[in-house]
């Protein structure tokens, strides 16, 4: 049984707001292959599949880091944030004045739960990178259902995980898999 008042982060073991969350930047490239180029690409993919996009919901931007790229490939979008990690939130407060997007950016002080409603109503597009997995398993699913939901139609849902197996054994297997090709 889970604490109730712990968020899924914390249930993950993951302190966003101590330790873990200031070598965040350095960590999440030695976790996530291809970090840079992930957030690259999802930008540009967001830009094909909504170049119009009028709103878009960020959940979980952490430090802002896929911001830039946003901005720039969506240069009239509107951009709703949630973070509810102090740190987090205060790193992603940083990129946004950096560049130059105030104007642009709604940053919010929570995380989307599943089943809620998003603050800013239907939304173009949702962005959701490296969060998925601090849930529970069992919440997984009921989350996808509430960020595709989110969404208007013909808009873009834009998701990435990434977690490392529990023990070697399935990354064995999928090395193995691999390595016969």
């Amino acid at each position: 049984m889970t604490e109730p008042n712990l968020t899924p982060r914390d249930r993950a073991g993951l302190d966003f707001d101590g330790d873990y969350g200031r070598t965040y930047r350095q960590t999440i490239r030695n976790s996530v292959p291809a970090y840079d180029a992930l957030i690259a690409i999802a930008a540009a993919a967001l830009a094909q599949a909504v170049p119009h996009a009028f709103s878009i919901l960020v959940v979980g931007p952490g430090l802002g880091e896929e911001l830039v790229p946003l901005l720039t490939a969506l240069p009239q979008t509107r951009f709703t944030l949630l973070e509810p990690s102090i740190q987090m939130r205060e790193a992603c407060a940083r990129a946004i004045d950096a560049a130059g997007a105030a104007a642009r950016c709604e940053l919010i002080a929570r995380g989307l739960e599943p089943g809620a409603d998003p603050p800013s109503g239907p939304v173009d597009a949702v962005v959701s990178h490296n969060v998925l997995h601090l849930l529970p398993p069992e919440r997984q699913l009921a989350l996808l259902q509430t960020l595709a939901s989110c969404v208007t139609p013909g808009g873009a849902l834009v998701l990435s995980a990434y977690s490392e197996p529990d023990n070697g054994t399935g990354f064995e297997a999928l090395l193995a898999i691999a390595g016969t090709r």
